[in-house]
């Protein structure tokens, strides 16, 4: 039976990579086609052409056929020409012309090209910032019934900044946006609500819930936050195993806010057993995707030994990076190793301490400032100053670091 078994699966292999062959036979026998009769005037036949080299990634011979069939009033063709030019896909960042033939597509009615368009007027990165024009990009986009379109004309015309708020509309085309499934609707309608009263906040609640089963980062995050610190804590205690839900659920989607969140509760909950070996797989995770939080957090673990085998080395490369991604307690842990911790020729790196302790105090890091005050006191790297160490003590006190202010009591008394 064995062996039969055996010579049906050599079967089947042999018949899948016939249809294979054939599909691919069939479907470059259709390409040649299509540029034949691209080149009779058959702007369809282009945009199949040019979409078919896209999907191969060949944006230099798409961008050829996409261009024909982008002049014939293909608003398809447009919004690809479009997405190659914005997506760097064909070397460089053009953002000038992505704006030239999303703005094609979208005046020919392609929901995606005006949704896009507003992206761009809304970011000023790309150099066309015009918060009027991203509104009527979103509007036309939200009236052919693309729902990311409403969430992002209901965000733009729910901002603050925008001289033409109006939180009434903002809410009505949340509440569209998320009818149709859209997370980022649901996420926008439930702010509205977490700003009303304790029935407007589990509302919110819900909201968050609903845009977490729909894979939003941010509403997995948010939700185990509410579920974790609630808002109205005399009324609602913390509820830890359903926030760690949340948090998994988001970790599970690559979200770094839920990994790293999820690593606390597993290194300092009681109800998680302290568990450092789980927390260090997450902050690994999170710091993976680019968190500065999880990065630093998985330096002290190597640090410490906790979880994983003690390693300065590895210590100060998580630090390091956590520093890189501009966390300011990664600067600071990362000076402090260059201060406490011998280098190749045994001695301490002073410059290196400070300009690391320096980048944290300048982020604003109260402790790094306190002990940047406590290298000028005791002119480890620079000139022995007092003066300059109780400027950086008071900065630390008035950044509520009571080692700031304790040290610059300490000198006042000397």
């Amino acid at each position: 039976m064995q062996i039969l078994r055996s010579k049906r699966f050599f079967y089947y292999l042999a018949v899948v990579s016939f249809f294979s062959s054939f599909c691919a036979y069939s479907e470059d026998g259709e390409f040649k086609s299509a540029i034949e009769d691209c080149y009779k005037g058959n702007t369809s036949e282009c945009e199949f052409a040019g979409t078919f080299l896209y999907k191969n990634k060949d944006y230099k011979k798409a961008e050829k056929y996409l261009t024909i069939a982008c002049d014939g009033k293909s608003s398809k063709a447009c919004h690809l020409l479009a997405e190659m030019y914005f997506d760097d896909s064909l070397g460089k960042d053009l953002y000038d012309s992505a704006v030239v033939f999303f703005d094609k597509g979208c005046n020919l009615n392609y929901a995606g090209s005006c949704n896009n368009l507003g992206k761009i007027y809304e970011t000023k990165k790309y150099g066309h910032f015009d918060l009027s024009k991203a509104q009527n990009s979103y509007e036309k986009a939200c009236y052919m019934g693309y729902s990311v379109g409403c969430s992002n004309l209901g965000r733009v015309l729910n901002d603050p900044k925008n001289p033409k708020r109006n939180q009434r509309k903002a809410k009505e085309l949340f509440e569209k946006s998320c009818k149709a499934d859209n997370p980022e609707g649901c996420v926008g309608l439930a702010k509205v609500y977490l700003q009303g009263d304790e029935d407007d906040i589990k509302i919110g609640l819900k909201l968050y819930e609903k845009a977490c089963a729909l894979n939003s980062k941010e509403a997995c995050w948010e939700a185990g936050n509410l579920y974790a610190v609630p808002k109205n804590k005399s009324r609602n205690k913390p509820d830890l195993i359903t926030a760690l839900q949340f948090y998994q659920y988001g970790c599970n989607i690559d979200s770094a806010d839920c990994c790293y969140n999820l690593g606390v509760l597993y290194e300092y909950s009681p109800e998680f057993r302290k568990d450092a070996n789980r927390a260090a797989e997450l902050y690994e995770k999170s710091c993976s995707l680019k968190d500065g939080f999880g990065c630093n957090a998985l330096g002290t673990l190597y640090l410490e030994g906790k979880g994983v085998v003690q390693s300065q080395t590895k210590a100060f490369s998580y630090f390091e990076k956590s520093c890189n991604l501009k966390v300011s307690d990664g600067c600071m842990n990362l000076g402090l190793q260059y201060k406490n911790t011998p280098r190749q020729n045994k001695k301490p790196d002073y410059a290196s301490a400070l300009k690391y302790l320096g980048m944290a105090c300048n982020m604003n890091n109260g402790l790094a400032c306190g002990y940047l005050g406590l290298m000028h006191e005791k002119g480890e790297g620079v000139e022995r100053s007092y003066r300059r160490g109780k400027e950086f003590y008071e900065k630390s006190c008035s950044l509520k670091s009571s080692f700031g202010c304790d040290m610059a009591q300490k000198l006042d008394d000397i």
